[in-house]
């Protein structure tokens, strides 16, 4: 699964990610860094909501109280900010219908490819 932390400072909450194992995460590996957008590819058979709590309690344990951070998913190879929005809303959407993508299927098959990790999306 592909989500997305947003965060100015990601190099600290990807260190308190990483430092850790989580039942049901096999591994956690950045596809890319955009500005302050990381990329990860989450292998695992959890849900999008799970993932998060599992990586926000890690980071609270750790002393992340106070920073500013987002997880957001993937909706046609954009970063979908609006999960409360249904699907046949946002298909609608200029947003998620331009020819700009923040990860294009073919990155990500590419990085999957390249890392030899079989995909579940």
């Amino acid at each position: 699964m592909v989500i997305v932390l947003i965060a100015a400072r990601y190099k600290r909450l990807m260190e308190w990610i990483n430092n850790r194992k989580y039942e049901g995460i096999n591994g956690i590996y950045i596809i890319k860094i955009v500005g302050p957008k990381v990329f990860l590819y989450i292998d695992t058979n959890l849900d999008f909501e799970t993932i998060v709590d599992t990586l926000k309690n890690s980071i609270k344990a750790q002393g992340g109280l106070a920073y500013v951070y987002e997880f957001y998913t993937i909706y046609r190879e954009k970063i979908d900010y609006n999960a409360y929005i249904s699907a046949k809303v946002k298909d609608t959407m200029r947003y998620f219908n331009t020819k700009q993508k923040d990860l294009s299927n073919q990155e990500l098959e590419d990085f999957l490819k390249s890392n030899n990790i079989k995909g579940k999306d």
